[in-house]
């Protein structure tokens, strides 16, 4: 019986194996090429080979919906700056569109002049015109920081919609987070509107622990949840 299962194992490995490196050459992946090694390993190196073929398949799928959508690494180029003052208009069309609030443009100003070094932009460049890279940039979203209370705080944070659940909004936390605690601000603070679900999740994977309710902290009543990140 031992030996029926082995053979199970061999023949699927050998098969994923030669599977796996048909994809990666009908996609020019050099480096998965490059970086897959194939030798005769143990059944549990074969099984977390299964695993990580698996999880190629999966990847390959959302890179489709991507390319389906113009997001495609060749067609998009994504990078996260310190924002400047020339990006305050977009910060406020960023925060306006996506961000239920009563703060003004002059609020946000306001805040952005205070603590400019702790706010970053995510920006595209359409790739489809190498030679003006500067001028296609647009703001997709942003992160604005600031210390309250002797802490790192998250005022803001957005991304437009129809660039969410792509990572901007975890590599926007991360910078802001790397800037908080080169000045020393190893605890980060956020507020999140109770009702907002999809927000409360998304602060929850990134690490971030709910501390307490503050009631009717929202201009319309509604109350938020206090949450807490050591870094």
């Amino acid at each position: 019986m031992p030996h029926f299962f082995a053979n199970i194992s061999n023949f699927f490995y050998h098969y994923l194996q030669q599977l796996y490196l048909l994809i990666a050459e009908s996609t020019e992946s050099a480096e998965v090429l490059k970086t897959t090694r194939f030798h005769n390993k143990p059944f549990l190196r074969k099984k977390r080979f299964i695993k990580r073929t698996a999880s190629f398949f999966l990847f390959r799928k959302r890179f489709s919906f991507l390319k389906e959508k113009g997001l495609f690494m060749s067609e998009l180029r994504l990078k996260i700056r310190k924002a400047i003052e020339t990006d305050l208009s977009d910060i406020i069309s960023v925060w306006k569109r996506n961000i239920k609030t009563i703060n003004t443009a002059s609020d946000i100003a306001d805040l952005f002049h205070s603590f400019e070094k702790y706010f970053f932009v995510a920006v595209y460049t359409d790739t489809a015109d190498t030679k003006r890279f500067e001028d296609k940039e647009k703001v997709i979203g942003f992160v604005g920081g600031a210390i309250r209370s002797g802490q790192g705080h998250i005022s803001g944070i957005a991304v437009d919609k129809e660039y969410r659940m792509k990572g901007v909004g975890k590599l926007l936390l991360k910078v802001v987070s790397a800037e908080f605690l080169a000045d020393g601000l190893d605890i980060v603070t956020l507020e999140a509107r109770k009702s907002d679900t999809s927000a409360i999740r998304f602060y929850e994977k990134q690490g971030y622990k709910r501390l307490y309710i503050v009631k009717k902290y929202y201009a319309d009543g509604e109350d938020a949840i206090v949450h807490e990140k050591k870094i």
